[in-house]
C-alpha cells in the first residue's frame, strides 16, 4: 500500500516526465523546417516572436483579440513559402515553451497540470492545420 507521501513522489515524477515529453516535442517541432521557415518570415519582416507570444496572452473568442496574429500570417504566409498552419503552430510553440514554469507552480492540481501539458504536447506533434481565428487555437493559446 503506498503511503500519501509515496503517491505524492510518483505523481510528481509522473508530471515532471509529462513536462519534458511536451518540452522535447515542442524543441523538436520548432526545430523543424516549416516552422524554422516561419521564424525566419517573421524575422524578414521585423516582427518579433516575443510580439506573437504577447499576442496569444490576451486572445479570446472575440476577432479583435485575434486580428493583430491573422494580419501577421496573413502577411508571412503572402510574401513567404509558409505552409498552412505553420505559423499557429510557431507561436503555440513559443507560448507553451515560454509557460512551462508557470504552469509548473500553477495553483491547480498536478492532474490538471499533466493534463494542459500533455494537450499541448500533442498539438506539437499533430499534423491537423490550425488557424488563428477557429475556437480550437483560442483555446490552445489559453492554455499555453
Amino acid at each position: 500500500m503506498l503511503t500519501a507521501s509515496r503517491r505524492s513522489q510518483t505523481a510528481d515524477s509522473e508530471a515532471a516526465a509529462i513536462f519534458e515529453r511536451a518540452h522535447d516535442a515542442w524543441s523538436s517541432a520548432l526545430a523543424s523546417p516549416d516552422l524554422r521557415s516561419v521564424g525566419r518570415a517573421l524575422e524578414r519582416l521585423g516582427v518579433g516572436i516575443d510580439e506573437c507570444v504577447r499576442e496569444t496572452a490576451s486572445i479570446t473568442e472575440f476577432p479583435s483579440t485575434w486580428r493583430r496574429l491573422e494580419a501577421i500570417r496573413n502577411i508571412v504566409q503572402a510574401r513567404h513559402d509558409v505552409a498552412p498552419g505553420a505559423f499557429e503552430r510557431f507561436v503555440l510553440g513559443h507560448a507553451a515553451l515560454r509557460s512551462e514554469d508557470a504552469l509548473r507552480s500553477a495553483a491547480v492540481s498536478t492532474t490538471v497540470k499533466c493534463l494542459t501539458c500533455a494537450g499541448l504536447a500533442r498539438v506539437a506533434t499533430d499534423r491537423s492545420v490550425l488557424d488563428v481565428s477557429t475556437t480550437k487555437f483560442v483555446a490552445l493559446c489559453k492554455l499555453a
